[in-house]
C-alpha cells in the first residue's frame, strides 16, 4: 500500500503542479491581452491626434490658399474699377454728343 499511497500523492502532486501552471499561463495571456490592448489605444490615440493635426494643418493651407486668391480678385476688380473709371468721362461724353446730335453717330 506504501507504493500506492506514494503513486497517489506523485498524481496530486502532479495535478496541482498542472492546475497551478494552467492558471499561471491564463494569468499571463490575461496579462499579455491587457498590455496589448492598451498598447492599440496608445497607438490609436497617437493617429487620432497626427490626423487631426493633418487636417488642422491642410486647412491652414487651404485657407491660405483661398485667402490669396481672394486678393488676387480683389486686386483684378480694383484694377478693371480702375479702366473703367478711366473710361467714365469718355463714354459720357459719347452719351452727351448722342443726345445732342439726336442719336446720330
Amino acid at each position: 500500500m506504501d507504493l500506492f499511497s506514494t503513486i497517489t500523492r506523485a498524481e496530486e502532486e502532479t495535478a496541482s503542479i498542472i492546475a497551478d501552471a494552467s492558471r499561471q499561463a491564463r494569468d499571463m495571456i490575461s496579462s499579455c491581452e491587457e498590455a496589448c490592448a492598451q498598447n492599440i489605444k496608445a497607438q490609436e490615440k497617437e493617429l487620432r491626434s497626427r490626423y487631426l493635426d493633418k487636417i488642422d494643418e491642410r486647412k491652414t493651407q487651404i485657407e491660405a490658399i483661398v485667402n490669396s486668391r481672394s486678393e488676387d480678385n480683389k486686386k483684378e476688380i480694383e484694377k478693371q474699377l480702375t479702366k473703367a473709371e478711366g473710361r467714365l468721362h469718355l463714354a459720357a461724353q459719347s452719351i452727351v454728343d448722342k443726345v445732342l446730335n439726336n442719336g446720330r453717330s
